[in-house]
């Protein structure tokens, strides 16, 4: 395994904070900011970090004064448990074993076991798989025939924007000098609560957003009809809205707390500014096709796990 020095492993972990813990980000920024280095592979990003996390240390090395006896026995009881439940916590273990943190990961990596995410995905019924593979290939026969097919799909959407919202704790840090740990917090499970319903629209690389009022309805013309073909119910992933702008939108508007209505109004107006600058006509135009191809492949049934 690759080692780096320890002005290395420092830039690896800033980089890596930088890019939000996307390592394939924190692999792209690290180049460009040190072009003259080697470059560390993407899983050298969130391995770093892990391994600072839960050992206090970013390297796989043993405690220094200790004579290390190898077990066969805590090795094969290691595996055995990844077999019974391959989610399993690597802390959970040490601790139901009673031994290091690190022991559970030299371990796992000699039997070149590795820790993947799991991929949250829409639930579907037996009627969906033949409905989601006549829709994709609709689309792609169209868009074939008409190179501008996609540039002049209308996609729109509604989502709920609430005071408490969804943030991923894993990627939210507060960056401070070792001996200067301010003890972040984040608060939840308000009393006081309060939502702003949204709409949105994107066509080719243009996105808008409205604020849905109770007697308000954003109208906009339909650009393109779809005839016979009825869109596939429960599939967010053939969408541009759901998997990119709504999810962006939300990692922008829950950086930080949302204190009232009227700043959440505005952190989602400031969040749609900065997705009409950073959203590409890739996103409405190959992503859907590659997605379209994938969803056919799978013959219907859920493929976001393959992409």
């Amino acid at each position: 395994m690759a080692t780096y020095s320890n002005e290395e492993y420092a830039d690896i972990i800033m980089i890596y904070g930088e890019a939000r813990g996307v390592a394939r980000a924190a692999q792209r920024l690290y180049h460009e900011r040190f072009p003259g280095r080697r470059l560390p592979g993407r899983r050298v990003f969130p391995d770093t970090y892990r391994r600072l996390r839960e050992t206090g240390s970013v390297t796989l090395r043993e405690p220094r004064g200790h004579v290390v006896r190898h077990n066969v026995e805590v090795d094969e009881r290691i595996l055995a448990l990844f077999e019974e439940e391959d989610t399993r916590s690597i802390r959970d273990v040490a601790a139901q074993l009673n031994i290091s943190i690190w022991k559970v990961w030299k371990v796992l990596r000699q039997n070149e076991k590795y820790p993947f995410h799991v991929t949250p995905v829409q639930g579907l019924e037996g009627g969906d798989f033949d409905r989601r593979v006549h829709f994709c290939r609709f689309l792609l026969h169209t868009d074939v025939e008409n190179p501008d097919f996609l540039k002049r799909i209308l996609w729109t959407d509604e989502s709920k924007f609430t005071r408490e919202g969804i943030f991923n704790l894993h990627n939210l840090h507060h960056w401070a000098p070792k001996q200067e740990n301010p003890h972040a917090k984040r608060q939840n499970s308000f009393q006081y609560r309060f939502s702003v319903n949204v709409w949105a629209g994107v066509i080719g690389n243009q996105s808008s957003c409205k604020m849905i009022c109770r007697n308000y309805w954003p109208r906009c013309p339909c650009l393109m009809k779809m005839c016979h073909i009825a869109w596939p119910p429960r599939s967010p992933g053939l969408t541009t809205i759901d998997f990119y702008v709504w999810g962006r939108a939300k990692e922008l508007v829950y950086a930080i707390e949302v204190p009232t209505r009227e700043v959440l109004i505005q952190r989602i107006e400031a969040a749609f500014n900065t997705i009409k600058n950073e959203i590409r006509l890739r996103t409405t135009t190959v992503e859907i096709r590659q997605r379209c191809r994938a969803c056919i492949r799978n013959r219907g049934e859920q493929f976001e796990q393959d992409l």
